[in-house]
């Protein structure tokens, strides 16, 4: 057995609820500094895609966004993965969105995690609470 003396940032999930909480956590510049771009630098396989396309009628607040994503609706407060959709009228707030969701329009979209591969329909509302985020499984169409 080896030790490793580390002082950077560190986060524990052991549940959804510090799954949600620790990711958050990351819209705060100092903890994704100190996460992305200190001393250890994080490695992983490259997935190129093009730079995010922000509509006339987008809205994007205090977010992390990833390359790959089209966003015509409301964002704040959210980390959205690669290749998300939010159509225009459509508002995510304090959520989690995984790769390739597709958020269509006029859906409201409250303290929630939406697993990779899944589809909101216009005019759904999903809305959690800080503590129990709304959770969508994998490839839903909801």
């Amino acid at each position: 057995m080896q030790t490793y003396h580390h002082e950077g940032y560190t986060a524990f999930i052991q549940s959804l609820k510090s799954y949600y909480k620790q990711n958050m956590r990351l819209l705060n510049t100092d903890h994704y500094q100190t996460l992305f771009f200190e001393n250890q630098r994080i490695y992983t396989k490259v997935k190129d895609e093009p730079p995010t396309k922000y509509g006339d009628s987008a809205e994007v607040t205090h977010s992390l966004v990833a390359n790959g994503c089209t966003i015509e609706g409301e964002v704040s407060n959210s980390i959205l993965f690669r290749g998300v959709t939010v159509e225009k009228g459509a508002v995510v707030k304090d959520s989690i969105i995984l790769q390739r969701c597709h958020i269509k329009a006029d859906s409201t979209i409250d303290y929630s995690i939406i697993d990779k591969d899944s589809t909101i329909a216009s005019g759904t509302t999903l809305k959690g609470i800080e503590d129990r985020p709304y959770v969508i499984a994998k490839r839903s169409v909801i």
